[in-house]
């Protein structure tokens, strides 16, 4: 397998890995806990914006939860 095909991408998570590192570990350390609402609200929030980043045209989709204390969300970047 030629892996200099990839050489772009891992040179670029190399230049971000601090960067990276920090994101993942500030979403490791929200509360997602299935009944905490206001932590999943929270990670929602930055995920949105993270994936805004990504491309102008994105969308939150809610979905039927199966309880009253469950938040389901699809989110799609068009």
């Amino acid at each position: 397998m030629d892996m200099t095909s990839y050489s772009p991408y891992l040179e670029y998570l190399g230049h971000e890995s601090q960067k990276l590192n920090r994101l993942l570990k500030t979403w490791a350390n929200i509360n997602t806990g299935s009944r905490n609402i206001a932590g999943l609200d929270k990670f929602l929030s930055l995920l949105e914006k993270t994936f805004q980043k990504l491309s102008r045209n994105t969308e939150t989709i809610p979905l039927p939860a199966q309880t009253s204390c469950v938040r389901k969300v699809r989110y799609r970047c068009r």
